[in-house]
């Protein structure tokens, strides 16, 4: 199964019809197409996922210390099952 994702950015044409031109190996016969609308973003700040979080939790969170305890507490949960 082809699927294929394109996304334009365009002006609105002034007849507001939008003319879509398909890739080359696009398939005769019926297609799905589905159409997003959206105003035009500019890119997003390159500042780091930690920065953007931030804001979310207290200075004295513990980033390292809750990522061992999701990477590892089935661990301990595992253990307790087997006994």
């Amino acid at each position: 199964m082809l699927v294929t994702t394109m996304t334009l950015r365009m002006k609105p044409p002034a007849d507001r019809t939008l003319r879509i031109p398909l890739p080359p190996d696009v398939p005769q016969g019926l297609l799905d197409v589905v159409v997003v609308i959206a105003p035009y973003q500019a890119a997003i700040s390159t500042t780091s996922l930690a920065g953007r979080w931030q804001a979310y939790f207290p200075p004295d969170f513990d980033i390292d210390g809750a990522l061992q305890e999701i990477r590892h507490g089935w661990e301990e949960e595992w253990t307790n099952v087997a006994a």
